[in-house]
Parts: C-alpha cells; structure tokens; sequence
C-alpha cells in the first residue's frame, strides 16, 4: 500500500507541475480520474486491513481463518477440486465451501485469481458441474457488496457476455445488478449493447417486484393464512360429508370435483376468495412461497453462506438421503412449479427426515396441485425465451432475497433490497431510466398499485416529465404525496389535473378534502359543488359539501345538503349532522327535537350529543339541566375532563353569540365538573 501510495502522489506531483506550465494535456481529466480512484481504493484497503484484525462479523472471521492458509489460493484450491475423484462427494462439497469463502474474502482479485475463474467461468453450461461455475458466481457476488473489486464485476459481465441466453450468464447479469443496488462504486457501459440493455431492464424489474415481499409476507400471514384456519374445522367437516357414499364409506376425493355442493361451500365461505386472491399476488409475480419457505430454513445445512447460493443438484448429499423417489418427486414439482428456488428445494428435501416420506409426499402433492393450475397460465404472454431468462432472474433473486433475510447472521450484511424500491438512484442503473417511459411506467406503476407510494414518487414524476403531462399522471403524483404527508404538493398536483381534465369527480373530492383539512373550507366549496353537480345523487360528496358550507359559515345552505343526504340514505349519521346543522342555524327548538329522537334510538346519545344538549339547555336558560348534561358527557368521555374542556371551548363561540355571558359558562361547566367527580374517575 504504500508502494502504491508513493506512485499515487508522483503521479498527481507530475499533472500538478505541468498543468503549472500552462501546457495542454488532453488526458488531464481521465488521469485526475484514475489517481482519485486509487487513492479511494487505498483507503479501502487500509480500513479493510484495520478491520479485519478483530472484527468480529462471519466476513472477516472467515477471512482471518483463510490467511492461516496462504498457501491455499483461490487457483490452488481449483486446482485441489479438478484432481478430487467424482465419486468423493464429501470431499468435493467441503472444497466448494472453501474455494466460495476463498472468493468471497480475497480482495482485491490478483491477474492469476481472475485468470483461473474466467477460465472455469466460461465453460459450457451443458457440463456436469455447471453448477459449480454458478455458485462461485455467487460468491463474487457477495464479495462485491462487501468490497468493490473492479475485477468482479469484469467476471461476471465477461461471463454474461459469453453466453447471455443460458442460466450462468443471466444469473451472472442479475449478481452485478444486486452488487449494484448494494454497493454502487462502479459504473455499466449501457450504450455498447442493447441486448444487455434489455436484459438489464428486465432483471431490474424482478429485483423489484421482490422488495414487494415483505408486503405480500405480511398479507398472507395477517389476512390469508388466519382466514384459511379460521375456516379449516367447517372445511373439513363438508369434505367429510361431500366424500362419504350412501353407505357412509369414505369415497375417492376426486368426486368432489362432480359435487355441486363443493362450489357451494367456496362460494359460501371467504376460502375461494382467498385463494383466488392468493393466486392474483403469484400470478403478477410475487413470491408468496417466502411464507412458507421461511420456516424451513432452520436447518444446519442453511448455517453456512454458500448453500444459499448453491443451485441444486441430485448428486449433492441432501438429496441422496433423501432418496431418489423424493427426489423425483421433487423433479416433478420443480417441472410443475418453476417459481420454487434452490433453497426451497433443498428445504423440501430436509423436510422429508423430519416428516417422513407420506408426509412429504402430501405436502409435495399438495403444492403440485397448485401449481398444475398455475403452469399454463405463468407468463403466458411471453414468448418462450424471455418466459425461461424471467424464470432462471426470479429464482436466483429469491435465493438471493432469503439470504439477506432469513441467514442467522444477516445483520451483518449490506442488503441489496433495502433499495429496491428506487433502481433509478442506483448510480449505475441511472442511465437505464434517461428517457425510457416503458420502464419508468412499468416500475412506477408496480409500486404504485401495491401502496409503495414514497418509493413510487420520484419515478411518478419522471414518467410525467418524460412524456406529455396529463391529468392521470398528477393525479398518480397528488395521490403519492397525500400518502406521503406532502399536503401542499398533493394539491398543486390536483390542481394542475384539475386544469387538464375540469369533469373528474375524483380529483375535485380531494381538492376540497385538502382545503377543508387546512382550514379552508370556503376555497373548498366551489370545488365540491362542481363535484356535487357532476354527481348529484352521491350522498358522500353532499355530506362533504354540506360540511364545507356548514364550516364556511352558511348553516343553511349545508342543511338542505343534509336534508338531501338524509333523504338518499337515511341514517344516524346524516341525522346528527342535521341535528348539529340546526342548532348552527338558530333553529333551537328544531334541533332539540332533532337531539330527542337520536337520544330515543338503540344507541343512545353520543357524548357529543350530551354537549350539545347543554348547550340548548343554557340556551334555554336551563343551567340546571345543562351541568346535568355536560356532567353526563363527562362519564362518557371516561371522565376525561381536559377532553370536555377542550370541546366546549370549541363550542363558546356558539354560546356566546346567542348573548350568553362568559362567565355564566364557566360556572356552569365548574358545576357539571363537581356532578362529574361524584359520578365517578377516570379508569
């Protein structure tokens, strides 16, 4: 280091002195470039060297442990693996161990590291051990995120470009991509090839989709799962019925698909909707095996790093003792379910010591059931090639996703997907969203429709800026920003939709909702009102027009609005808000009928109801009855006295303006506080 060092300072001493001269020096540029870049990559070294001496995270350990092996390179140890028997499989899965953690811990790469790997990279992926090559992609991978190695990424590219239509190559494409979103210290050259372009976009794309899965993990274990136990004990007992003959012997489970009955009961229950929606989420894409599949990732196998990585293979020790009539069950299930990644299988045939083979032969069928019905439907749009590249990107992701999320020690990793959510502020994918509306549209809407609205925001508004502005597209950007909490720019955005397109209910509502919650109900009449006219039998929108003029000031005008609403749809609601409309408008005698009849329902008086008694009570120069009243809404605010108070400071003005002297509303309301404290206390 400090032999680079020296040269570094030599070489910026030499530009220095001659740029002093006045001389033209063409390449001044690119050679500040390249000392700036080697005094940041010392740096790194020198933070690297200080940390690996007791750091104690799995990274550095494991580097500590492989420097006790100088001898043991990353080209002496191929060279180990090449001379191992085929047979010794022991030998051969504890040596691709360590010739993964020697490539994920040597930093940087020397000439004869990269030599040995492009050379073994390269290789056709029709061989037996392809999935070699393809696990120490991996571990480059997993280097890159911890240390940038300009060398890394050469490899994997160099090894997408040699064969960018089969499973390495694209799994080598989708590594750079993810080292990216992690550690973004280097740039893509995305002019010199529009196929890798293209590529590019689609693997950005499913790295996307899959920073939904928390999301979607959330929805099946709040809202799915607990609907499907909840129904499990009714379920079972109509399958009961459905499958017993006339003599009350079980019958084959097949008739229930001639039994009308069955419908019958997915119909009643919420089951079909449930799994119906379950379907919707994996047929946009979205892993909802992660559930599932999370659960079974407590095995020893899944403690060390590299078998997340690992793509699977039938010679490997987990699935020979498995055996092979699980193994090709599982054959038939990965053919049937293609959304199924390495880890899960090897989960799934983990699984198979700890059940035995019926159950997992029922599990397993029970999955292949499902996915016969997904199979033909899976990206049925697409032709034949990008269906099979989308498949090989979405499985290596998942793998990659239950690594970050589920290793014991993920804490001690850069995450990739905590910025999956914004591709276009990854520094080398910037130039992927210059001027592409179809990928900015694509990706803006995905995150969108799932409720991801910061991280939908930027691109919003890019895709607006890309193309022609319309109304959809502020509305999309308004609507984001409420979410938000950006109420400001919320109704600048509903603004300029309201310019483009003046006839869409939608954006007036929210116009008015945002005046209304700033306290400015008058600007947000004139915009109710056009909603209101363009939808004149809409009781939400009179209710809101009605609230609007009541708060504007205009009593009686909001109350022919409630009137109206009442009308449409009768209920409590609308008959409180006349109630309360009423007494705004000086019709005391119509608003304490009003109050009556509500206190004369089911429910009863609401505490609010009890104050507003109150107040038509001292109207009415009742002061008696209006201590009572107020005491009585008291009890029913659970004796929260600061709330009571609050709520009739509000209503002064009320009291006031009928001529009700301040101080005859403070004695009052002492009393109703006395009545209160013998009525009871706060619990």
């Amino acid at each position: 280091m400090r032999d680079r060092l020296r040269r570094a300072r030599e070489n910026y001493r030499y530009m220095s002195d001659f740029a002093m001269t006045g001389g033209t020096d063409v390449s001044r540029r690119q050679r500040y470039a390249d000392i700036r870049h080697e005094a940041l990559s010392i740096g790194d070294l020198m933070l690297r060297e200080a940390m690996a001496e007791d750091t104690p995270s799995l990274y550095y350990s494991t580097l500590r442990f492989e420097r006790t092996r100088p001898a043991d390179t990353i080209a002496a140890l191929l060279e180990q693996y090449s001379a191992l028997p085929k047979d010794d499989m022991q030998g051969r899965e504890s040596l691709e161990k360590r010739i993964f953690n020697s490539i994920w811990t040597t930093h940087p790469l020397s000439d004869a590291d990269v030599e040995v790997l492009g050379n073994l990279l390269s290789s056709d992926d029709s061989h037996a051990e392809a999935y070699f090559s393809r696990l120490l992609q991996s571990a480059l991978m997993l280097g890159e995120i911890e240390w940038h190695d300009a060398k890394r990424v050469d490899l994997l590219l160099s090894a997408y470009r040699m064969k960018p239509n089969e499973c390495a190559g694209i799994e080598a494409l989708t590594a750079v991509v993810l080292a990216a979103f992690a550690n973004d210290k280097f740039d893509l050259d995305l002019t010199a090839d529009e196929s890798m372009r293209k590529d590019l976009e689609m693997v950005v794309r499913q790295i996307v989709r899959a920073f939904d899965t928390e999301r979607v993990k959330q929805k099946m274990s709040d809202e799915i799962i607990p609907e499907l136990m909840k129904l499990k004990p009714e379920i079972d007992r109509r399958i009961s019925e459905l499958t017993r003959d006339a003599e009350g012997l079980s019958s084959d489970m097949s008739m229930l698909a001639m039994n009308p009955e069955w419908e019958e009961l997915m119909n009643q229950s919420k089951v079909g909707d449930k799994l119906r929606e379950m379907n919707d989420l994996q047929m946009d894409g979205a892993d909802v095996m992660f559930t599932a599949f999370s659960a079974l990732k407590w095995f020893p196998f899944f403690n060390d790093p590299s078998n997340w990585f690992l793509p699977f293979h039938a010679s490997h020790s987990v699935a020979r003792k498995a055996g092979d009539k699980a193994v090709d069950k599982l054959s038939q299930l990965v053919q049937s379910m293609p959304m199924l990644c390495d880890s899960d299988k090897y989960s799934l045939l983990l699984l198979t010591g700890q059940m035995g083979g019926t159950g997992f032969n029922n599990l397993t069928g029970e999955l292949q059931e499902q996915a016969n019905a997904l199979r033909e439907e899976q990206l049925g749009d697409l032709d034949a090639a990008n269906k099979e590249k989308i498949g090989v990107v979405r499985r290596y992701v998942q793998n990659v996703y239950r690594f970050f999320r589920l290793f014991r020690r993920k804490g001690e990793f850069r995450d990739p997907f905590l910025r999956a959510g914004l591709p276009e502020e990854v520094v080398p994918l910037s130039g992927l969203f210059r001027d592409n509306p179809e990928l900015i549209s694509t990706i803006s809407d995905f995150l969108f429709k799932n409720g991801h609205y910061k991280e939908a925001l930027p691109l919003l508004i890019k895709r607006n800026s890309v193309g022609m502005s319309t109304a959809e597209g502020y509305q999309r950007i308004g609507y984001a920003m409420q979410r938000c909490g950006d109420m400001t720019g919320a109704l600048e955005m509903y603004l300029n939709a309201d310019l483009l397109q003046s006839d869409s209910v939608w954006t007036l509502r929210r116009i008015g909702a945002i005046y209304r919650a700033n306290g400015e109900s008058d600007k947000a009449v004139p915009f109710l009102k056009r909603a209101a006219e363009l939808s004149p039998d809409n009781v939400d929108l009179a209710m809101a027009l009605g609230g609007a003029l009541l708060e504007s000031g205009k009593p009686k005008e909001a109350l022919n609005l409630y009137f109206k609403a009442d009308y449409l749809r009768p209920g409590e609601k609308t008959s409180r808000l006349i109630a309360w409309c009423l007494l705004m408008d000086g019709q005391y005698e119509r608003s304490l009928e009003a109050y009556r009849k509500l206190g004369s329902l089911p429910g009863g008086y609401t505490p609010s109801d009890l104050l507003n008694l109150g107040h038509l009570d001292i109207i009415f120069n009742r002061y008696g009855d209006a201590a009572q009243h107020y005491a009585s809404a008291i009890a029913d605010y659970n004796f929260d006295t600061a709330r009571f108070e609050s709520e009739l400071a509000n209503d002064r003005k009320i009291l006031e303006k009928h001529g009700i002297d301040p101080l005859t509303i403070d004695l009052i309301a002492d009393r109703a506080l006395r009545i209160s404290s013998g009525l009871g206390t706060v619990i």
